[in-house]
């Protein structure tokens, strides 16, 4: 289930139009129903007895039901097979058919989705009443029975729509912890015809263990299940109960589903764990006398380009400067991020999911984090951005492949009394070109409006002030990516912003001319 979260997320809608399918009904329940006010109701009695198969709401199946969700992991839920009538189904699948689906894509997920049935046409008269028995007493009382609630708890609240993921699409990990949901649950479309959705295909809704001392969850996933036609799967929205939509990786298929959530009036939610800031480690500099050229190519110590890397600067906010390291520390660079076995994942998964590094203490990387902390380093960094460091910095060695990401939370939106810097240099293995399709791309946005887009080029450094209320997120790599990654050295720095003297620019260009002349 997607939880909207409180801050804006960039979201793209596009509505898709389906071809018109009409098919014969097969099962006449509408004899049982009738309209009032353009506002359809039916017998929800027959509506259970028709739909759902009746073997599983017997004393005895009830008993082993409720056994089976109390002994699951990681945390109670239960998938239950050939619940609803296919004929039915059928019915259903084919009205979803006329539906307007909107894309929905932002940091957390990638899919389609219907708008709320709480308000469908009465014309479509399967989706109704399946929306009429889910929210039924009937339907209520047997799940309150498997889960263990107290009959009545389950109020009427209507809360419900229709996804359809295809390839690459997801869900990531959250939770759905809202005031008044108490239960989720999910009822699969996948096609039946050859009934060969199977866990290869992705799409599995899976679910993840916690840290016993955050609470935050777990990698990898420890249960996943994978999507049958006419199963439904259900789960209490408590503290913990971690999941996700896994990647769709099937090409020909789409995971169809209607999904929602039964309120309660009774239970309030508890307050959300935020993630402790890492805040930036102030640092002695260096001052050892280190040639900067070892490292960074000759080219960004001309006059001129430190000269026009300042103006770009300072009007965009954020530049791009390629082949920034020299080609012989470069090589070296590569190969020992290359062959490192320090590698370790970084969550937890409901905010993050990529590799850094251990601490290294000799090699061409260990050489390349003591030259950020030196003076000479800083005052290059000064020189090309005008921005001086207040010598508060973070550095992580960052690798991202398939199935890598970060998300946005509230907090990251928070009014800070200082920006800092972000530094992103990026190496590629085998020197490939990364493309927007792969995912990867890292947005920088406020509350308002995407900011600015990069995407990772082999041996390029991007610097970008991120200003007070700027927020920044990684998109999921998805699966065209195959088997290619790049690296990350991501420097943060706390800056202080002197006001730069009008005159600053003019006395620049008149020395550079007097370079020219000379």
């Amino acid at each position: 289930m997607a939880t909207q979260p409180q801050q804006k997320r960039t979201a793209k809608n596009k509505n898709k139009n389906k071809n018109k399918l009409i098919s014969k009904s097969k099962q006449n329940l509408a004899k049982k129903s009738r309209t009032i006010n353009n506002i359809t109701t039916f017998n929800s009695e027959e509506l259970f007895k028709n739909i759902i198969n009746q073997k599983l709401v017997t004393v005895d199946a009830i008993q082993e039901q409720k056994k089976k969700y109390l002994n699951s992991v990681p945390f109670c839920h239960l998938l239950l097979d050939e619940v609803f009538d296919f004929n039915f189904l059928d019915q259903v699948q084919n009205e979803l058919l006329h539906q307007n689906w909107n894309k929905k894509s932002n940091d957390l997920y990638d899919f389609h989705q219907t708008n709320d049935f709480k308000t469908i046409k009465a014309q479509y008269e399967a989706i109704s009443k399946l929306k009429a028995l889910i929210y039924s007493q009937q339907f209520l009382n047997w799940i309150s029975k498997i889960i263990g609630l107290p009959e009545g708890e389950l109020n009427s609240t209507i809360d419900l729509a229709a996804a359809m993921y295809n390839y690459t699409d997801k869900l990531l990990c959250h939770d759905d912890e809202l005031d008044g949901r108490r239960v989720a649950y999910i009822i699969y479309l996948v096609d039946r015809t050859d009934n060969s959705w199977s866990k290869e295909d992705g799409g599995t809704l899976d679910l993840f263990a916690i840290d016993k001392i955050s609470g935050q969850p777990l990698w990898p996933p420890i249960t996943s299940l994978v999507p049958k036609f006419g199963s439904i799967a259900f789960f209490e929205t408590v503290p913990g109960s971690y999941h996700q939509v896994s990647e769709v990786l099937a090409k020909n298929k789409s995971r169809l589903s209607i999904s929602g959530w039964l309120h309660s009036n009774s239970i309030s939610k508890q307050s959300k764990y935020v993630e402790e800031e890492e805040h930036l480690i102030p640092f002695t500099p260096i001052n050892d006398n280190i040639h900067l050229k070892k490292f960074i190519s000759e080219q960004y110590f001309s006059f001129a380009n430190q000269l026009n890397i300042r103006k770009q600067f300072s009007k965009e906010s954020n530049i791009s400067l390629n082949d920034f390291l020299n080609t012989q520390f470069l090589e070296l660079l590569v190969k020992e991020l290359e062959n490192s076995k320090n590698w370790k994942i970084k969550g937890p998964a409901n905010i993050r999911k990529y590799y850094i590094l251990n601490e290294i203490t000799t090699g061409p990387i260990y050489e390349f984090t003591t030259l950020i902390k030196n003076m000479i380093f800083v005052d290059f960094l000064e020189k090309i951005t005008t921005l001086k460091s207040n010598l508060h910095t973070e550095i992580e060695i960052q690798k991202f492949e398939h199935g890598c990401y970060t998300l946005l939370q509230d907090k990251d939106f928070e009014e800070n009394v200082n920006g800092k810097l972000d530094l992103l240099i990026f190496l590629i293995n085998d020197s490939e070109i990364w493309k927007d399709e792969f995912g990867g791309y890292i947005q920088y946005l406020d509350k308002e409006e995407e900011l600015v887009e990069i995407i990772a080029v082999h041996n390029s450094l991007f610097i970008v002030f991120k200003d007070s209320g700027v927020a920044s997120f990684l998109k999921y790599i998805n699966s065209n990516a195959q088997n290619r990654k790049f690296y990350s050295i991501k420097i943060s720095m706390s800056i202080e912003q002197d006001e730069q003297n009008d005159d600053d620019e003019q006395n620049e260009n008149d020395k550079q001319n007097e370079n020219d002349k000379e």
